[in-house]
């Protein structure tokens, strides 16, 4: 490293220190009085025929900005649950669940069957191994409470794109038609493949790699300056309106009687120098959709998205993973 690059990260590092504090209290005046998302997910839960729709790392101001071109429905704030995947389901899905079918293209909702005491637990589409993995859950095991979890990630992931895309999950749903679902897409959260795309391999150092890989180069290039906030809120706005027109594809070709999109967590995408979404109170990772479905916009924007050349029923899981780093050669 530089000389010139030491300095500049040390001038970040105190950057951030300093506007810390002013984070929290904007996290705290933007957030603290609005609906808890356990508590709306709790009373979606007594209801029937209902299907909600998760979105990964899907903050409140973008999807604000264009859900209305996709979707009718009514929109407000809520506060999540935590900062990740792992608090979501955790703290959402605490109790015993027999009636719900989870579909999911994000690996920390799995189906494994954890043994945390082991101390070398390793789960497949996740980095983190043994006491790491453990912290991460903190003893909680989404096989033990989601009776029925559905891997999409598993058989449908692109080998190009590197990550499960949102169609599969929304054919997953249309085929399955069960009474009580959850639709779990992986975008808006990275890698990039809406219609501006910034794809490469996944970043080792990343400890929130989830059900696919992390773009690497992007937050690489944007730690180093080549991206700018601006282009990185383009592709991952891109990235949501993929997944929009995918949900629009849901609600239309099935038939419940509720339909709720909510994000699991948000994203920092540079405000206080912060990206992706790192366990600490910033207002853009706690605040997130909550977004009751009316119905489909006739004319909402579709787009012919890319499609990997992926078979995964010729490759296992291990192969495909280990190829793109999850696991040790």
């Amino acid at each position: 490293m530089t000389s010139s690059e030491t300095v500049g990260r040390y001038l970040k590092r105190g950057v951030e220190r300093l506007l810390s504090p002013v984070m929290r209290l904007h996290t705290f005046v933007s957030t603290s009085r609005l609906p808890r998302q356990q508590e709306k997910i709790s009373e979606l839960r007594r209801g029937d025929g209902w299907c909600l729709i998760v979105l990964d790392a899907c903050r409140y101001d973008v999807f604000a900005e264009v859900h209305d071109e996709y979707l009718r429905g009514s929109l407000e704030p809520v506060r999540s649950a935590g900062y990740n995947t792992f608090d979501y389901v955790r703290l959402n899905w605490p109790d015993t669940y027999e009636d719900v079918t989870y579909v999911t293209a994000a690996a920390p909702i799995t189906a494994k069957q954890f043994d945390f005491e082991s101390g070398d637990e390793r789960a497949d589409g996740l980095l983190m191994v043994g006491d790491e993995l453990a912290e991460k859950y903190r003893g909680y095991v989404p096989n033990d409470h989601l009776s029925d979890i559905v891997e999409v990630w598993r058989d449908s992931w692109d080998e190009v794109l590197g990550v499960c895309p949102p169609e599969p999950v929304t054919e997953r749903v249309v085929d399955l038609a069960p009474e009580k679902v959850v639709a779990h897409y992986f975008q808006p959260h990275a890698p990039y493949i809406g219609s501006e795309k910034s794809l490469s391999s996944m970043d080792p150092y990343d400890v929130d790699v989830t059900g696919g890989a992390v773009d690497a180069e992007v937050w690489q290039r944007v730690r180093d300056g080549t991206i700018d906030d601006s282009e990185l809120r383009t592709l991952y706005t891109e990235n949501l309106r993929r997944a929009l027109q995918s949900v629009c594809e849901l609600v239309s070709r099935t038939d419940y009687d509720r339909y709720v999109v909510v994000g699991d967590h948000g994203e920092a995408l540079g405000e206080y120098g912060r990206y992706a979404h790192p366990p600490l109170e910033h207002p853009y990772i706690r605040k997130v959709p909550w977004f009751e479905v009316e119905g489909v916009r006739e004319d909402h924007p579709v787009v012919e998205y890319e499609r990997g050349d992926a078979t995964p029923e010729s490759r296992s899981v291990e192969e495909r993973l280990q190829q793109l780093g999850y696991l040790d050669g």
